[in-house]
């Protein structure tokens, strides 16, 4: 008998005489109250004989009832000659009662239908029953990447072949356009480490700035910031040319994860810096006001 990976089991009949008769053959479990008959007293489905095989196949469920949506800002998205970035947003919901173990990877297909990547992922997730959330990410295209329209797929279930759900959105990559030359695909942004947990009070081991949400924003936007211990700090946002428009946090602030709300209602539309400074701690981000 030969059990596979996937369920199934060969069970190979090496050497049979006459013609099966007072006979079952077939294969029951342990306590012989299941089973599945291939013949009987020379009759059935099929009459083995020697170095013949027989194989079962396990009959798939349906799959967990877990959902992933992918949302892009600013579309519709066109990535310049040399390349660029856009950012978006990647949420997952699952709807069983009980914890579910999946993979989460992207795929990026390329305008001749070919699918490359994972552009982020495999990840491999056990999330709680009832569970959702949601990551900003940013995602960078190369300017080696070929023009045309791609389409940009999230993907949750077994990778690489079993997807149990997926969710995806287009941007295109222009032949024209100005900008720094990008070398290659990359994903960075929001961890998924914390989703594998029941909520928590979080606490930060390490000095960090993260990413605000959403950018680009309209006229307001959430910037978020971690401290691992109490300290004085600075947090400030800066138009293009270095000039100082907003003051956000100055001052001590306790250990934890904290959020501040960047308001951009008398500001023109552009490109914005925010600057964090706590102890030897230096960080800062881009973020972009499009009204």
């Amino acid at each position: 008998v030969i059990f596979n990976a996937d369920g199934s089991m060969i069970y190979a009949y090496n050497s049979i005489a006459g013609v099966n008769n007072s006979c079952t053959v077939g294969i029951e479990n342990a306590t012989g109250t299941d089973g599945e008959q291939v013949c009987y007293n020379g009759t059935g489905d099929f009459i083995p004989t020697s170095e013949t095989a027989i194989g079962w196949w396990m009959a798939a469920g349906p799959p967990p009832d877990v959902n992933i949506t992918l949302t892009p800002y600013g579309a519709p998205i066109v990535i310049p000659a040399g390349g660029g970035s856009f950012d978006f947003n990647i949420g997952l919901v699952n709807n069983e009662t009980g914890p579910t173990n999946l993979d989460l990877w992207i795929m990026a297909q390329l305008p001749n239908g070919v699918w490359y990547g994972p552009v982020l992922g495999p990840v491999n997730l056990t999330v709680p029953g009832g569970f959702a959330g949601s990551r900003n990410r940013s995602q960078a295209v190369p300017g080696g990447a070929p023009t045309g329209t791609y389409t940009y797929e999230g993907r949750v279930g077994a990778y690489p072949g079993t997807i149990w759900d997926s969710d995806s959105f287009t941007f295109a990559k222009s032949a024209t356009g100005d900008g720094s030359f990008v070398p290659g695909w990359s994903n960075c942004g929001a961890g998924f480490d914390e989703w594998t947990t029941e909520p928590a009070i979080e606490i930060a081991s390490d000095f960090d700035l993260l990413r605000n949400y959403p950018n680009p924003f309209n006229p307001s936007t959430t910037l978020s910031f971690a401290l691992p211990e109490a300290a004085r700090m600075n947090l400030s946002v800066y138009d293009v040319s270095g000039r100082l428009v907003a003051t956000l946090v100055d001052g001590w602030r306790e250990a934890g994860i904290h959020e501040v709300v960047f308001d951009g209602s008398n500001l023109a539309s552009g490109i914005y810096i925010y600057r964090m400074n706590a102890g030897d701690f230096t960080a800062c981000g881009k973020m972009i006001l499009m009204k």
